[in-house]
């Protein structure tokens, strides 16, 4: 089996990071270490993926007295793979104990030697066990915390070795393959302390893609879509990506339908094969339940690609917010919190509980600006009563969270430009206006808040700003024309009181 090469025997490098193996393999080589990406289907490019257990989550409302207000139609995803480790960050062994010790290890290793499974599945439990004794490490006194920590090391560095033995000496397609995806991994995202080799990663990927690993096959085309650890190859790409959805992964029957919608990848445009990757992807991803309720709802369905049943769009949208779909969320909050409008018309009844629930929904999930100023404004303006009481306080800390939110995600990833900018202005407008601020404000403090907002293009900011500058010219006028009024009668005081002497 022709493989890269394993004679050289690598070490981890460092305490290994806590990242999960559930995340997909987004990681540009031009780009900081470890960021990973994510598509976005509105622009239809990559962006980067804020990973959530970095953002602050605000206490939000109780879910218990909305839950049970709507509908109750629910899709559990299928296992695709009962052995595949990249399609989920649980366990998929039988081992959940934490070792004790780097020899507690050792004797896992020797029983296991023997047969390639338990091998794999124990460099599963050791992978899955590094991040749990990283964190129980933190919460050590320091005396124990560097014991538990050299652990946490030794047992990446077992996991590692553990990977480069199986690549060379399996000979179960799917062992084999499930390896070298691990392995692969490990240099495309630095996990178990690996120096980050995107060449090598690519390398490995390819290798688990001809034994018909559906993750690694899909993360193939990543990387030639996006020249990362290869060239940039479109048109392989859409191999990569046609030949992972074949394989029933979820993710590549997304993209595929993307790809035809929009005529990517060198493909030419096909809606109808679009709709129906899309449905083949429905019953695993919250995106794709996303996309077709956004077009049975606002398309004009002129070609009848879609069933027009606007009942099902929001039984897909429902689906697609409880399953963590940011956009969903936002979208039903919306619907409920104004009653339904434009294509939601007499679809979604105003329920402000419900409204409140799903924006508060969207914020404690994944910190998303655009809710949190929705919550400043329904804070100010006391329109959410009872679910949200009428709070200058907390309108004008919702509007700061919004600035916070959003300045992480524009720093981070290049994303909510435009949020962030709405954002600064919100917390400018409460500074000059004096509202929810405890200590005394003035329209100076507001200046850099309107010049964030305007630098990012919001245009009402700018006017603001050109008219303060137009002002403090005006105010240096009047200032020069007093001072040299007080010049002349200072001149002719003078000259009378020589004249007098």
């Amino acid at each position: 089996m022709n493989s890269p090469s394993t004679t050289q025997e690598e070490q981890p490098t460092s305490s290994p990071p806590t990242l999960e193996m559930g995340k997909e393999y987004r990681s540009h080589r031009r780009e900081q270490a470890g960021h990973q990406w994510f598509y976005d289907e509105f622009s239809s490019i990559y962006r980067h993926m804020a990973p959530d257990h970095l953002l602050i989550h605000p206490p939000t409302p109780s879910s218990s007295s909305f839950e049970n207000q709507h509908y109750h139609r629910t899709t559990t995803p299928p296992l695709l793979s009962s052995f595949h480790y990249s399609t989920s960050a649980t366990s998929h062994h039988g081992n959940n104990m934490l070792p004790e010790s780097i020899e507690q290890v050792h004797v896992w290793r020797e029983r296991a030697c023997s047969d390639p499974v338990q091998m794999l599945q124990l460099c599963m439990s050791l992978i899955d066990s590094q991040p749990k004794l990283v964190t129980a490490a933190e919460q050590l006194p320091p005396e124990q915390h560097q014991q538990q920590m050299s652990l946490a090391y030794g047992v990446g560095k077992e996991a590692f070795r553990l990977l480069k033995r199986l690549v060379s000496t399996a000979t179960n397609k799917r062992v084999a393959g499930e390896a070298q995806f691990l392995l692969g991994n490990c240099y495309g995202t630095g996990q178990l302390g690996v120096s980050l080799d995107h060449e090598r990663a690519f390398l490995w990927y390819t290798q688990a893609s001809k034994q018909n690993h559906a993750e690694a096959t899909y993360r193939t085309g990543v990387c030639y879509e996006l020249g990362i650890g290869t060239c940039h190859d479109e048109r392989r790409a859409f191999t990569f990506y046609r030949k992972a959805a074949h394989l029933a992964h979820p993710t590549s029957m997304y993209k595929l339908a993307i790809v035809y919608w929009h005529g990517y990848c060198g493909q030419p445009i096909h809606a109808r094969e679009a709709i129906s990757w899309l449905q083949r992807a429905l019953s695993s991803l919250p995106e794709a339940r996303y996309m077709l309720a956004m077009l049975i709802l606002y398309s004009d369905n002129t070609d009848a690609l879609v069933v027009p049943d606007k009942r099902y769009a929001i039984d897909l949208l429902h689906d697609a917010a409880k399953h963590g779909h940011t956009e969903s969320q936002l979208k039903l909050a919306q619907g409920f919190l104004h009653g339904g409008k434009d294509a939601l018309e007499g679809l979604i009844d105003q329920d402000k509980g419900l409204g409140v629930y799903w924006y508060a929904r969207a914020i404690h999930q994944s910190c998303h600006p655009e809710a949190a100023i929705i919550f400043s404004i329904l804070c100010l303006a006391g329109t959410a009563y009872p679910y949200m009481d009428q709070s200058d306080q907390y309108a004008y800390q919702w509007a700061c969270k919004a600035v916070q939110y959003a300045s992480r995600r524009h720093a981070r990833f290049g994303t909510d430009r435009w949020i962030l900018a709405k954002a600064c202005y919100l917390v400018a407008v409460y500074i000059d206006q004096g509202i929810g601020i405890e200590t005394s404000s003035s329209s100076e403090m507001a200046i850099p808040w309107f010049q964030k907002a305007a630098s990012l293009g919001h245009l009402t900011a700018a006017r603001r700003i050109s008219s303060h500058h137009q002002e403090q010219k005006q105010h240096q006028e009047d200032n020069k024309d007093t001072s040299k009024q007080r010049g002349r009668r200072r001149k002719h005081f003078t000259r009378h009181q020589c004249i007098a002497m």
